[in-house]
């Protein structure tokens, strides 16, 4: 299989290139994106709180920092999922990846601060569910996932993550009834539980 990530920037990204290359899939990354032609399973590393977006409420909303953390995590993946459509087309998996946090759920948020990286993965939480609908009747399958950073080690989180992007999520593909778990589009996070968002 080919797989492209975004970037290679954190230990989590690194971590995933290298489970997907000791199952023996050829993994590409950043600018390699110009020469792929195909691209089976596409994964947008882009998952960062910036320096400074610690503030609460009551200190004033930051908009430089919400405006930058936007751009990171929500605009430039959105961007690469763009430019890597036609490699996407020309794969019979045709699936995409994202990355999140449970913290940027409506129903799971519990910080009191850090709202710009929140605010983004919100927004690209919303701009997902309208690229799903949009690219599932082409065949697209979607994974959105949270790697649970800080809380478990970059390798084990980087296996689950495998094990979920690589695997199917129909119940069972020869049912009569065409049955399948991939016309849901759902956040999991490393410990694989399913996150309500």
């Amino acid at each position: 299989m080919k797989i492209y990530l975004t970037s290679l920037e954190s230990a989590f990204a690194k971590a995933l290139k290298n489970e997907f290359v000791s199952r023996g899939h050829e993994v590409f990354a950043g600018e390699d994106l110009q020469k792929l032609s195909v691209i089976d399973l596409f994964v947008a590393t882009e998952n960062k709180r910036l320096d400074g977006d610690d503030f609460t409420v009551n200190d004033g909303i930051k908009p430089e920092i919400v405006l930058e953390s936007l751009r990171y995590n929500m605009i430039a993946p959105i961007k690469a999922l763009e430019a890597a459509t036609n490699a996407l087309d020309a794969s019979e998996i045709k699936r995409v990846c994202f990355l999140s946090s449970h913290k940027a759920c409506v129903t799971g948020c519990e910080e009191t601060s850090g709202y710009g990286y929140n605010m983004a993965k919100a927004a690209l939480h919303q701009a997902l569910h309208l690229t799903f609908n949009r690219l599932r009747p082409e065949g697209y399958t979607m994974r959105l996932y949270d790697p649970l950073e800080g809380e478990l080690p970059a390798e084990v989180s980087a296996f689950t993550a495998a094990e979920f992007f690589l695997r199917s999520r129909s119940y069972d593909p020869d049912n009569k009834e065409n049955r399948s778990d991939e016309h849901n589009f759902a956040l999991y996070d490393a410990k694989n539980r399913h996150i309500s968002w």
